[in-house]
């Protein structure tokens, strides 16, 4: 409910229900986005503010995972474990992207190292 009021109630937009699909043609998805900032200095120091929340998130992840899990992750985390995969080795692209972007490079203008 509360993403609900912060994202469509006060800015006026969709809620629940009336939020379209971006699988139906023709039916505008009309999202709405809520972006809060919080200078958590204003609520005590700040290492501790972030020794707390480490610690609820180990309280979280420590918790038994669901029947067909073996973990149990928080918010994020998918996505830092993600990231830190594709530094180490790159980004998968699909067969043939490679060779259009070199494609269209090269039909533009732009020289990309190795490429030639």
């Amino acid at each position: 409910m509360m993403v609900e009021i912060l994202c469509g109630v006060l800015s006026g937009g969709a809620v629940s229900t009336e939020i379209g699909s971006i699988r139906k043609r023709g039916r505008p998805s009309r999202l709405n986005h809520f972006f809060l900032a919080i200078d958590l200095a204003r609520f005590g120091d700040v290492s501790t503010i972030s020794a707390r929340a480490a610690e609820l998130a180990n309280m979280v992840r420590a918790s038994a995972p669901a029947k067909g899990y073996d973990e149990v992750l928080v918010a994020g985390e998918v996505e830092r474990r993600t990231e830190a995969e594709r530094r180490d080795t790159g980004i998968p692209l699909p067969d043939g992207n490679w060779e259009t972007l070199l494609e269209t490079a090269k039909r533009v203008g732009v020289t990309i190292d190795g490429s030639e």
